[in-house]
């Protein structure tokens, strides 16, 4: 038997498609009943006809269709153009074909109402009524799910998925129809979660036909199931885990917005699949020119690799390359270039040329309007997070924060982060301060602050020595009108404290409260040894005495292992904060001077600290001989032409204190240093010191503002107490064997002092201080180690 030449043509082409119903159905199931009926098919598997049918593959290919295909009734056609809304939908299809022999174009259905959920509010249908229409549409959907095809699958699930969004987005902006009612008493279940059963039969369905999912049909997928926010499981496999290992099998066959789709999907679920982004990865840095993806293409690729941090130099740099090549970003949405710098930082991905380009846009722009708080505090926070400086951007940026009306579109956590972004960018900009304060302060209450949004609102307003005490005062009052501070971390405690006590503001009640939730912990927080420095350095900055909070920061320093590096800077101002208040910890100072003894080598140690320490030990009269040693003598002899005034008055007063306990005291050539200077300010002193005390008293060098505390970043009984050690980290030293000497007091240095000098270093002896001057030397001399 001879075929038609319209069947030949036919044969030779393969599979033709046509749209029937709204989505692709292979013409396979027509022809093949017409060659049935010529042979029928036990013939038709007889004959040896290779010249019309090519390659024995594609042979089982077209076998397999038609034997799936072979009951299956052609697919109603059904248009929508009429229907007005959701109602108009269901009434349509559930009313007057769904009862009907041909099957109907379900994903075509879904896809409509997903399209109208939100169209025409006039509203003519009975809310129970559209409820059994849509459980009706829903029981025929999951019985036709076995009979669908990769893309009928994908398209029904992509659709159902913008239903659930977009019945949750009508939940959150307050405007719920009897539509978004309807659909969501069946697609969901009581607690908004996607319908189980429903959902399940959809993601086995999807599996069973996985293998024969294209690119498309892939992203979409995934894509659905992250508008969702559910990862179905198939046998404790999970879905998207499968749909990733065929994803990376077609990787190369994805097209731009498929690549974006499927990691953004991925970071918004947080299913990690690292084989899937290496993979992504890799095919987007290959590519030589990134002309076809779409700007928000780019931005959802680096975003998702942020949001996952996941690691690929090669994207990064080839994206930020693609950008940097255009004539202009124009075509880039704020919300996009927020986002892109977003991730490029939080990636911590250098690429200057990049943000370079971004910023200038951004600053040569006609106007902000288009932009949302958002989209400017994320952009200010990714210029400071990355280190990069652009004064053009910030200005223009500020001056539009300023030029606004009010800041009542700004949430709480956007005013942080922005005021933090200025701060961190050391970027001066008074009058956006201003602003910013001004709109806090006036707010009746700041409940909706979180405790993050206090400290680094005030951290960025000390670091930036900016003052504004309303606002001060009223998250000061803030907090001290909560019922409890558990909800703060410890790098909020010590952030908020520190900023009130740099701005040398004071609030007693704020700073009790503070220092009571602390001391009254229950462990479940851990401070570092930074957290406990800037506290304990704050109280004693604004002398606020809590004895019991800094009982307990002691005792928990000295309960530490010490197996971790304590910086030099916390060291210091730990002990200086202790003496400045005249808190006696003994095994504190003990622990802390056994710790800077056991180092060889001090030259972590600035001027400053070495001069904090030494006066502190000497205040609160710790005698720890072994803290003192030739490598502490050497350290001061590298620092020598570094201490100032006020450094070498602390030092000497530390000398006066080491002699009487007999100990070594100041290097001979600092020694004549710290004379002159003490003798100077004993000579601007309307009253002399007559003792030991108030010699050691008479003058307090602050520390350095504690290098400035850690900040929180974009989104406390006992302490616990993350032990960042009593070891100051040190460089190695060379030859040991050379050490220099301390040595006590000459005749040539005490007969340059006056004879109250003397005789108060004799008052600190312990010694007779009658007698002319040189019956007081001799007694000194007399006196000192040998």
């Amino acid at each position: 038997m001879m075929f038609s030449a319209a069947s030949r043509c036919w044969l030779r082409v393969g599979r033709c498609r046509s749209i029937v119903g709204g989505s692709g159905l292979s013409s396979t199931h027509h022809h093949s009943r017409m060659i049935s009926d010529v042979m029928g098919w036990q013939q038709l598997q007889t004959k040896n006809i290779p010249l019309f049918f090519g390659h024995q593959q594609y042979m089982q290919r077209w076998q397999s269709s038609i034997s799936h295909r072979s009951n299956r009734k052609e697919i109603v056609r059904i248009s929508f153009d009429d229907c007005r809304n959701v109602g108009d939908v269901l009434k349509l299809v559930v009313m007057k074909h769904i009862d009907k022999s041909a099957p109907i174009p379900t994903a075509a259905t879904l896809n409509a109402i997903s399209r109208l959920i939100f169209k025409d509010q006039r509203f003519h249908h009975n809310r129970i009524e559209l409820e059994q229409q849509i459980g009706t549409l829903l029981q025929h959907t999951t019985d036709s799910l076995s009979r669908s095809r990769q893309k009928e699958l994908a398209t029904i699930t992509l659709s159902i998925a913008k239903v659930v969004r977009s019945i949750r987005e009508a939940h959150q902006r307050k405007r719920v129809n009897i539509y978004h009612q309807a659909l969501g008493k069946v697609l969901q279940e009581s607690n908004s979660n996607p319908n189980q059963g429903f959902f399940h039969a959809l993601a086995k369905a999807t599996d069973a036909n996985l293998p024969q999912f294209e690119s498309q049909a892939l992203a979409n997928t995934a894509y659905a199931y992250a508008l969702l926010g559910y990862d179905p499981k198939i046998d404790e496999r999970s879905l998207l885990g499968v749909i990733a290992e065929k994803s990376i099998d077609r990787i190369h066959q994805f097209k731009a917005q498929e690549y974006a789709n499927t990691v953004w999907s991925y970071a918004k679920l947080n299913v990690d699949n690292p084989r899937l982004f290496q993979s992504v990865g890799d095919a987007v840095a290959s590519k030589r020119d990134l002309n076809e993806f779409a700007p928000q293409a780019l931005a959802n690729i680096v975003w998702a690799y942020a949001t996952t941090k996941t690691q690929h130099a090669g994207l990064f740099h080839n994206v930020g390359d693609g950008i940097v090549a255009l004539d202009d970003l124009r075509s880039f949405n704020p919300q996009e270039l927020a986002n892109i710098v977003w991730a490029y930082a939080t990636n911590k991905a250098k690429h200057p040329n990049l943000f370079q380009k971004v910023g200038d846009s951004i600053a040569s722009s006609d106007g902000l309007k288009p932009f949302q708080p958002q989209n400017l505090a994320n952009i200010v926070w990714a210029y400071a997070k990355n280190n990069t400086q652009h004064a053009g951007l910030f200005q223009k940026i500020g001056d539009c924060i300023i030029a606004m009306d009010d800041l009542r579109s700004f949430n709480p956590q956007n005013l942080a982060t922005i005021v933090w972004a200025y701060a961190t960018n050391k970027t001066w900009h008074h009058s956006l301060f201003q602003k910013v304060g001004d709109s806090i302060a006036a707010n009746d209450d700041l409940s909706s602050f979180k405790p993050q949004d206090y400290a680094n609102i005030l951290w960025a307003y000390a670091t930036n020595k900016t003052q504004h005490h309303v606002l001060f005062q009223k998250v000061g009052n803030s907090v001290v009108a909560m019922d409890d501070l558990r909800s703060f971390k410890p790098q909020d405690f010590a952030n908020i404290v520190w900023a009130y006590a740099t701005n040398n503001l004071q609030h007693h009640n704020l700073f009790r409260k503070v220092g009571d939730a602390i001391a009254s912990s229950d462990g479940s927080k851990v401070f570092t040894t930074q957290n406990l420095a800037n506290i304990v350095w704050a109280y004693a900055t604004n002398n606020v005495q809590h004895p019991n909070l800094f009982q307990n920061v002691g005792d928990v320093i000295t309960s530490s292992d010490g197996s971790k590096v304590f910086t030099t800077q916390a060291l210091a101002n730990i002990v200086w904060a202790y003496a400045k208040l005249d808190v006696k910890h003994h095994d504190l100072f003990k622990k802390i001077g056994k710790s800077i003894g056991a180092l060889d080598d001090l030259s972590s140690f600035d001027s400053q600290a070495l001069a904090n320490i030494a006066w502190s030990f000497a205040v609160v009269d710790m005698d720890v001989p072994v803290a003192f040693n030739h490598a502490f003598a050497r350290a001061l002899l590298q620092k020598e032409n570094e201490f100032v005034t006020m450094h070498l008055r602390q030092l000497y007063k530390w000398h006066v204190w080491q002699v009487k306990k007999s100990n070594r005291g100041l290097p001979e050539s600092i020694l004549v240093r710290c004379e002159r200077a003490f003798e100077t300010s004993r000579s601007s002193s309307s009253a002399p010191n007559d003792k030991c005390s108030s010699i050691l008293h008479d003058t307090i060098n602050y520390p350095n503002e504690n290098h400035l505390p850690a900040y929180n970043e974009p989104l406390v009984g006992n302490i616990s107490y993350q032990d960042d050690g009593l070891k100051a980290s040190t460089a190695s030293v060379g030859n040991t064997d050379s050490q220099p000497s301390i040595n006590p007091p000459k005749a040539t240095h005490l007969e340059s002092m006056t004879v109250p000098e003397l005789k108060d270093l004799l008052r600190t002896k312990g010694l007779k201080v009658g007698g002319r001057k040189d019956e007081l030397i001799a007694r000194l001399l007399a006196e000192a180690p040998r």
